[in-house]
């Protein structure tokens, strides 16, 4: 496959890519802030202040990858996630929670919910 590159005006890297099919093209903005790195680092405890992207990398992490489309549809950021186990916490159930989770974040197998709720009342519990 051959690979070209090219920058635009706009800050944006085309790489159209030829894999024998016809031409690809994928758009990648590049980063050039150092804070918005931070904001992905593993090292970040700081639960609320993670962006949708680093909650995909918790998702990954603790084994339930497969559910980072869904939940960066519903643009669910560290403080939305910690929103969703407080409202789980106040009232001593998990059902809304878990209803919220197979309803509008497509997780559909409820070992998976409950996995997740789980997780989340670790990172609930150190926030």
């Amino acid at each position: 496959a051959d690979a070209d590159a090219a920058d635009d005006d706009d800050g944006k890297e085309t790489i159209s890519i030829d894999n024998g099919h016809g031409k690809e093209a994928i758009e990648s903005s590049l980063k050039n802030d150092k804070d918005d790195d931070d904001d992905d680092d593993d090292d970040n405890d700081d639960v609320y202040v993670w962006t949708v992207k680093r909650v995909g990398v918790w998702l990954r992490a603790i084994g339930l990858g497969e559910y980072s489309k869904s939940f960066e549809i519903g643009a669910v950021d560290g403080e939305l996630l910690m929103e969703m186990m407080n409202d789980a916490s106040s009232s001593g159930q998990t059902d809304a929670t878990e209803k919220l989770l197979e309803e509008e974040l497509s997780v559909s197998r409820r070992l998976h919910r409950l996995r997740l709720i789980k997780e989340m009342r670790k990172l609930f519990e150190r926030a």
